[in-house]
């Protein structure tokens, strides 16, 4: 089977139920919006990868960096699809990959499903400890305890509300060693209540919170892409 053309990148989008904007070249924008916040996903298509990407704090605290980058180690021990990186902006990512030969709609909705999972259950957590020197997350406690976290496998079930924005390039940035592309996106803000505005095709995740650690609310930010 041949690699996924825009015309099958843009069909999954469809078959998905996601709402996209095109960006320039091999770039398409969504959105995302759940319990705790809302964020732009940005997909870039590759010669060899469809990459699937988020940034979920836009700045880290610088004493809070050590925790954090224990914490990452951790979420990336544990979860199965998806990988989070803090690029050199100091902004935290989550990003997806999957192989753009074969590539078939099923998996390209699983690739947003997982991620928009990710963000929702784990973002709260992220925000406290990005910015909160003393908080302890629940990762750490249930190492301290038990001596290894247990692994994480995102649900599928998973799908998005997302809408269009207009989206300014930044410099080249460089996150888990590739070579990477800026992106500022402003996303839609967070209501006084921490709930994010959402638009009228919401979804909302269907997992069980009892897996994943406890949160506390945040803001959102741009995507940094490997290049096309």
């Amino acid at each position: 089977m041949p690699d996924a053309s825009r015309e099958d990148i843009e069909g999954f989008f469809g078959s998905a139920s996601w709402s996209y904007h095109r960006l320039e070249g091999d770039d398409w924008e969504t959105r995302y919006s759940g319990t705790h916040t809302n964020q732009v996903i940005t997909v870039r298509m590759s010669q060899y990868w469809v990459y699937f990407y988020a940034t979920l704090i836009n700045r880290i605290d610088e004493a809070c960096r050590s925790k954090m980058y224990e914490h990452m180690a951790m979420l990336n021990y544990k979860v199965s699809f998806g990988k989070f990186s803090i690029d050199k902006s100091n902004r935290l990512c989550l990003g997806v990959e999957v192989p753009r030969e074969n590539l078939q709609s099923s998996v390209f909705k699983d690739a947003l499903n997982a991620l928009s999972y990710l963000i929702d259950e784990h973002f709260r957590e992220l925000l406290n400890i990005a910015t909160d020197p003393d908080y302890v997350s629940r990762l750490k406690i249930e190492q301290q305890s038990s001596g290894s976290p247990t692994a994480i496998t995102p649900p599928v079930t998973t799908t998005s509300d997302n809408a269009d924005e207009d989206v300014d390039w930044s410099d080249e940035a460089e996150a888990n060693s590739a070579e990477m592309a800026g992106l500022d996106i402003d996303t839609t803000p967070l209501t006084e209540d921490g709930a994010a505005e959402r638009s009228s095709n919401q979804r909302q995740p269907e997992a069980s919170a009892s897996e994943l650690p406890a949160s506390d609310g945040g803001e959102s930010g741009s995507s940094p892409l490997p290049s096309a």
